[in-house]
């Protein structure tokens, strides 16, 4: 395995540097470090060792030759996904500059960006560390409930077969292998794509380059109580989804049907009000799985956060979402 691809990003560097004021480093608040506000280099944040490695035994090689461990990684992440995704979000960058500073409004996107953008966007969020750990766990539970039904069988029925089910029972290396299916999974990204490219996308600008991201950048946020969370919750009715695009940008997408009078705000920017601004900020700090970015060493909303919430030495998190196998 490559030494220059063991430090393998869950967030694109490209994505990071937008958050920082020279490109190189980003300011850190972790929920687990006792040291708050620290620089980081952008190249030491937001990743984890050999994450989308494919173990040699899983690999095709009858499909090609050229397929190593670090195919993801380097062919499908890095040459491909990240440069799109860089490209796009530097245009969203310059027609929010242009906007700021002279009034002018430039397209955004053309309908072919914008359906890109949309596929970029179900990627990032499928290709995250806690997406896998959530389809992970689910298909461990559906292990263990399956070699619960064959125990019994083989006890009731000595000469049954069970070898199909017992060939599915799958070992902890194989984590990449289910995740890798699930963030280039055609159809379900497709569906996402469906459901993003209909809702209403409004572009919120901050003048002061105070706009937090995390290690979990995209937010889904229900604005209705006991919805079914479809597409991976990108089809909830009511649903919000929240992007930071940069130090003073975040896209926010509405739910066409529940918001419809927000239409005529559709492909637009709009100034971030500081209410807006602090919400979206504690929002990304709650559901940050460890760490929160800023281009700025300030992370005083944070400390009052967490003292409105009674104790300031107590981080705040949220139970992350599971699927249930069984009711389980």
């Amino acid at each position: 395995m490559a030494k220059e691809h063991v430090r393998q990003h869950f967030i694109p560097q490209c994505y990071l540097r937008n958050f920082s004021e020279n490109e190189k480093f980003v300011f850190v608040y972790s929920k687990t470090n006792k040291n708050k506000g620290y620089p980081q280099s952008i190249a030491k944040t937001a990743y984890k060792d050999n994450f989308y490695a494919i173990p040699e035994k899983y690999l095709n090689r009858g499909f090609s030759e050229d397929i190593d461990s670090n195919f993801i990684e380097k062919k499908v992440l890095a040459e491909n996904i990240e440069s799109l995704h860089s490209e796009l979000l530097n245009k969203i960058i310059k027609a929010a500059s242009v906007w700021t500073n002279h009034k002018e409004t430039l397209e955004i996107f053309n309908n072919k960006e914008r359906d890109l953008f949309a596929v970029l966007i179900a990627i990032q969020y499928l290709r995250m560390p806690n997406i896998r750990d959530m389809y992970w766990d689910a298909q461990q539970k559906a292990q263990k409930e399956r070699n619960e039904v064959v125990s019994a069988m083989k006890k009731k029925y000595e000469d049954i077969d069970c070898s199909e089910a017992t060939a599915l029972n799958r070992e902890s290396d194989f984590a990449p292998v289910l995740h890798s299916e699930i963030f280039l999974d055609e159809k379900l990204i497709a569906d996402i794509q469906d459901q993003l490219i209909k809702k209403i996308w409004k572009y919120k600008i901050a003048t002061n380059n105070t706009v937090f991201t995390s290690d979990n950048p995209i937010i889904l946020k229900p604005h209705l109580k006991n919805q079914t969370a479809f597409y991976d919750g990108f089809g909830m009715k009511g649903v919000e989804i929240i992007f930071p695009i940069s130090k003073n940008i975040i896209l926010t997408i509405w739910d066409d049907e529940v918001f419809c009078d927000d239409k005529t705000e559709n492909n637009k920017f709009k100034i971030l009000t500081e209410l807006e601004l602090r919400q979206y900020n504690c929002s990304q700090y709650i559901l940050a799985n460890d760490e929160v970015y800023s281009s700025k060493k300030d992370f005083k909303l944070i400390e009052k956060l967490k003292l409105a919430n009674g104790d300031i030495n107590k981080e705040i998190s949220i139970e992350r979402a599971t699927i249930k196998v069984n009711g389980k």
